[in-house]
């Protein structure tokens, strides 16, 4: 058993918790950001590489048997789209940053972005259908917040179509 199915989800959780101490230090948060995404990127790349050479690994968080537990599982498939989705998120990442706009007028842009990632990385680890659920809300309301955030009336009523 490996726990290196858990190193894509819980990174970005902290580097959130991080971000949300340090949101007056816009630059920091974009050194932790950019640092959780690229060591996310790495763990699912070694993950990846575990599962080829061991077979389809298998995390309980906490230690925990099913159905009360967090059961983590990483086959081939759910590995490789990890890895295309932390480097994807990394990508995006590094636009904003290089934008210089976007997290410059929102404090709160990374801590949600990298909440955005953990919420990614827990639908495909999940192991079981209700923890699937969690992680698809986590990663939508990521998403409601990032798109309304400072937004215009207007703007939050069109953005009712998305949600």
């Amino acid at each position: 058993m490996s726990r290196l199915a858990a190193a894509p989800l819980l990174l970005p959780l902290a580097a959130a918790g991080l971000s949300l101490v340090m949101w007056r230090r816009l630059w920091w948060q974009r050194l932790l950001g950019l640092g959780a995404s690229a060591t996310a990127l790495a763990a699912a790349v070694a993950l990846l590489a575990q599962v080829e050479r061991e077979g389809i690994q298998v995390v309980r968080v906490g230690g925990w048997p099913p159905p009360a537990g967090i059961t983590l599982v990483a086959d081939r498939f759910s590995a490789a789209m990890l890895v295309v989705s932390t480097l994807m998120s990394l990508a995006v990442l590094l636009y904003a940053v290089g934008q210089g706009g976007t997290d410059e007028r929102n404090p709160f842009f990374h801590p949600v972005y990298q909440v955005l990632g953990a919420g990614v990385a827990g639908a495909f680890l999940t192991g079981d259908l209700f923890n699937l659920f969690v992680s698809f809300e986590v990663m939508l309301t990521a998403s409601y917040v990032l798109i309304t955030y400072r937004a215009r009336s207007h703007q939050v009523r069109a953005v009712t179509s998305y949600v």
